[in-house]
Parts: structure tokens; sequence; C-alpha cells
């Protein structure tokens, strides 16, 4: 089996590159996070260490439940696309920690990394063969996207270009050095 993983800003057009894989290869997808978060959506920044492991629980299990549709879909298919992989996991939260620091209880990446570093080697990880990673080639593209889908959130750098240009370059790194 072949695993795609597509990963990068948002608004860069990641699920538009997953469906057109997907369509190639005749292939299935994986959705990204916020599909599984449905429908509650995702917890609120923590304010202490307890909520901040819940919520590392949180995006954990989501993968866990990506991983588990990654198994069932791979039984049909050879190929399997993947919109956003655990990568993005730890990727947001080291940039979320920069961005929000003083802001609340600051979010911990290498927390992140060991859970989905236990959980990777629990076979609860999704892991692609390849990662593609995108980003939106311009700020005025990036602003158009968002105003033409909405806000992300109600956190501002979620919606700001700067914040997701150095998400998608923390992702590139990860993906590099984890080997994907």
């Amino acid at each position: 089996m072949r695993i795609i993983g597509i990963e990068g800003s948002s608004s860069a057009g990641k699920t538009t590159l997953a469906n057109t894989l997907g369509s190639y290869f005749d292939a299935p997808i994986i959705e990204e996070y916020a599909t599984y978060a449905q429908p509650e959506g995702f917890p609120s920044f923590a304010t202490n260490e307890n909520e901040l492991d819940e919520q590392i629980q949180y995006y954990v299990a989501l993968e866990a439940k990506r991983a588990r549709d990654l198994r069932e879909t791979s039984k049909v298919s050879d190929t399997v696309i993947v919109d956003r992989t655990a990568s993005s996991l730890v990727a947001f939260q080291k940039a979320m920690s920069e961005d929000v620091s003083g802001a609340g209880f600051v979010w911990s990446a290498d927390a992140m990394r060991y859970a989905v570093l236990e959980q990777k080697e629990a076979g609860l990880v999704i892991n692609p063969d390849i990662v593609l990673v995108l980003s939106a080639g311009s700020q005025t593209e990036h602003e158009r996207r968002v105003l033409e889908r909405g806000p992300i959130a109600t956190i501002p750098s979620l919606n700001n270009w700067a914040f997701w240009r150095r998400l998608g370059s923390i992702q590139k790194n990860h993906s590099l050095l984890w080997g994907h």
C-alpha cells in the first residue's frame, strides 16, 4: 500500500490536491482533523497542565481514528491519500506555542511529539510514504481564500498568512526529520 500525505498551510489547496489525487489514483481520502473533530469541534486553549494533557490526548485520539480508517480503506485500495498528517499536530503545537506565549498556558510541542511517537509505536499514527507540503502562494491569495471560506476560528493568528507560512516551514522540516 502507498500512503500519500498532504501537508501545509491553511488555504493552500491541500483538500483540492487530495481530491485531485484521489480521483487520479482512484484512491480513498482520509480527511483532515477538522472533519474528525465534528460535531464537538476542537478544544479551546489550555489554561493549565491538566487541560494541556487532555488536549494532547484529544488530538492523538483523532489521529488514532484516522489510522483505523486508513486500515479499513487500505483493504480496498493500493493507494490512500491523507489530508494532513501527524506532523500537523506537532507543527501546530510548536507554532501556537510561539504565537500565544503570554496569552495563557503555553502549549508544549515536545509533549505532543512524545505522545505522537508513543502512538506511532502502537500503530495508531498514519505514516505516509511521501508527504507533499503546500503553502499559499501569496498573502493576497491566502486572504482571498479566508474571505471565501470565512475565518478559521476566533484566534486571529489562524487567519494570518505569516502564521501559516511559519507553520508550513515547521511541517516541512518536521516531515523531513521524521522520514515520511
